[in-house]
């Protein structure tokens, strides 16, 4: 068995903030902005961290203990113990597009006799990288560092129980018998530089807390035991009042495991959103990244609509309105926003925006979307004629830079989107539904084609071999990621029929070469050597979610529920923490390689699985995961 994967941040900010707060094991939290400083890919932020002892060392982040709710709300504490004294954070936001953070310290003495506790606080501003310990999404092992901070330009001063700068502030409030003073440099620690050193006596098994809050510098909340109370109590509310709104869960009423993972799950996928203009919400991946990767996000969005939270997936498919192009030669192509243009974007929007649509059964909604679905719908008729074949030409499938003729993830998608699309404008007896359904049929009439050719070159082979891209020969590896644009959308798309012999041979070619253990199906055939400078992970990376989706669907058609049940459980085991955050890959010989956790599409993909293979309940009010 491998090990499961570490929790390396936790998000703490509410729905469509404008910033993204997080806490991270060594005891900081971070308030970051939510778009990229520009021209580059990292982002203004504010960072405040808890030193231990005279020496003011950071944490042993791996010996420190996350604690969660088991309704997802993100009221998160961290504990960790120092010298025979435990530490206990608990931390929480305001529900504002600017949120305030409140963070309560508790110190502990367990030692049974008399003890001087000293902790420091540091707070700095400057890149998020610096301030996190680590760059880009995180396809890295996390060890952070002190060091990293000591690289910030300080512009921090202590004044009137606050520290403060040009963006934030942080308020502190503590009883007389507390002494603060400012710390230049510590003289046992070169990089514990410029700031405020906090130390008083407890007496042995006493409690003493302190209290913080970070915030913009227009604010002044006096911290207080009262105060944090009080704005906990608020947030906890307000957190409660949006997940009372959903109508419908898997039906896991008997599977008491399930309920804390798909309540953070649903919390996580809210906390993705970032706010717009009017009713428009960015879907954000999630991550520390700003960008929306359209294909991904209609995950977490179509997760959404089957929980019957169709305000809120609507808030994310305006943005994809927003982007959509209105004129030229483009007219009707969905964008990316601050991420690579796949060219399957369209038809993942329409595939998404279909099930939006149908899930609400509303005629208005299905009348205002109309003629930019229109727009869409023809703008994939008319590239998939400039191709000889009835496919997209040659394009970007993916994030990985290759311009191919990617049928498995390209084509594939947009048929899906298309076959929604002509099932949406037949639900709503639209007159065009008839052209729609002309146009899917003469799309799979082209894979069809396609894909007779591969069988009768592959007769009497026990296994076959799918071609990622048009073209190309068999090979050891195959270029690119053949876990995602190989055979395994063509499943989901029903091209390859789960019930069908090539099904099975698909599998066995896969199991054959060991790129499917353990219930997960994703294993990475190619590294990172080509944007990082080593590869410690190379030959044990498995891409959660995106194939096992595919393959979980497969299963439940055949009626497999065993290898479906695997699968999904394979999510939890290793695609996610034990703090019920997923991440994007995972490295089973390193558990502290987590990059982009959370993760809004793996989400959103596993709460689908629960609805899928536990089948789905309407609530009644208050019936929230009662």
């Amino acid at each position: 068995m491998w090990e499961k994967p570490k929790t390396i941040k936790m998000y703490l900010h509410p729905p469509e903030a404008r910033e993204l707060i997080t806490i991270w094991p060594d005891f900081k939290i971070v308030s970051s902005e939510v778009d990229p400083i520009q021209g580059t890919g990292f982002f203004n932020a504010t960072g405040m961290r808890f030193l231990f002892g005279k020496s003011a060392v950071s944490p042993d982040w791996k010996k420190s203990e996350f604690i969660v709710r088991s309704d997802g709300i993100p009221v998160h504490c961290l504990k960790t113990t120092f010298d025979e004294i435990e530490y206990f954070i608990e931390c929480f936001t305001t529900w504002e597009e600017n949120p305030e953070v409140f963070v309560r310290l508790t110190i502990t003495n367990f030692s049974g006799v008399k003890k001087r506790s000293t902790i420091g606080l540091m707070a700095r501003t400057g890149e998020d990288r610096h301030l996190y310990g680590i760059t880009g999404d995180f396809y890295a092992n996390y060890h952070p560092l002190l060091e990293h901070w000591d690289m910030v330009k300080n512009d921090f001063s202590f004044q009137n129980n606050c520290l403060v700068d040009e963006r934030k502030k942080i308020l502190f409030s503590f009883d007389g018998s507390t002494k603060a003073n400012w710390v230049s440099i510590n003289p046992e620690n070169n990089f514990a530089k410029n700031y405020l050193e906090i130390s008083r006596d407890i007496e042995p098994f006493n409690i003493v807390s302190y209290y913080f809050v970070m915030s913009d510098t227009s604010k002044n909340s006096v911290p207080s035991a009262s105060r944090h109370s009080f704005e906990r109590k608020n947030t906890v509310s307000r957190w409660q009042e949006e997940l009372d709104k959903i109508v419908f869960l898997p039906d896991i009423k008997n599977n008491d495991w399930a309920k804390p993972i798909l309540a953070s799950l649903i919390c996580q996928c809210f906390q993705m959103f970032v706010k717009d203009e009017g009713d428009i919400a960015r879907p954000r991946q999630g991550g520390r990244w700003a960008g929306v990767w359209p294909t991904e996000a209609i995950e977490f969005l179509i997760a959404f609509d089957m929980l019957g939270l169709y305000n809120w997936s609507e808030k994310g498919y305006r943005f994809f309105l927003k982007h959509q192009e209105k004129q030229g030669s483009e007219k009707g192509r969905f964008n990316s926003y601050l991420s690579a243009q796949w060219e399957n974007i369209t038809g993942a929007v329409l595939f998404g925006l279909s099930e939006h649509i149908i899930a609400t059964g509303n005629k208005d909604c299905f009348n205002f979307w109309r003629q930019s679905i229109l727009d869409g719908y023809n703008w994939i008729k008319n590239r998939r004629m400039k191709s000889e074949n009835g496919l997209f030409p040659a394009g970007r499938p993916h994030d990985w830079g290759l311009t191919v003729q990617a049928w498995g993830i390209t084509d594939a998608v947009n048929l899906m989107g298309l076959s929604k699309m002509a099932d949406m404008f037949l639900y709503f007896k639209d007159d065009f539904a008839q052209d729609i359904k002309m146009q899917v049929d003469d799309y799979k009439e082209c894979f069809t084609k396609i894909l007779d050719d591969i069988i009768k070159q592959q007769e009497g082979r026990e296994e076959i071999f799918i071609p990622n891209y048009l073209g190309i020969p068999e090979s050891y590896p195959p270029p690119g990621p053949y876990f995602a644009d190989g055979p395994s959308m063509l499943i989901r798309a029903g091209i390859i029929g789960p019930e069908s012999d090539v099904f099975e041979k698909v599998e066995r070619y896969f199991k054959n070469r060991g790129w499917m253990k353990n219930g997960l199906t994703g294993l990475m055939t190619d590294g990172l050597l080509g944007s990082y400078a080593s590869d410690p992970w190379a030959g044990h990376t498995w891409y959660v979610s995106f194939s096992d989706f595919c393959w979980f669907l497969g299963w439940i058609g055949r009626g497999e529920r065993d290898k479906a049940l695997e699968t999904m459980w394979a999510q939890i085991r290793y695609g996610m923490s034990n703090e019920y955050y997923m991440l994007e890959r995972f490295a089973d010989n390193d558990p502290c390689f987590c990059p982009w956790q959370p993760n809004a599409s793996a989400n959103g993909r596993l709460i689908q699985m629960f609805f899928e293979f536990f089948g789905k309940v309407k609530l009644r009010k208050g019936q929230y995961l009662v």
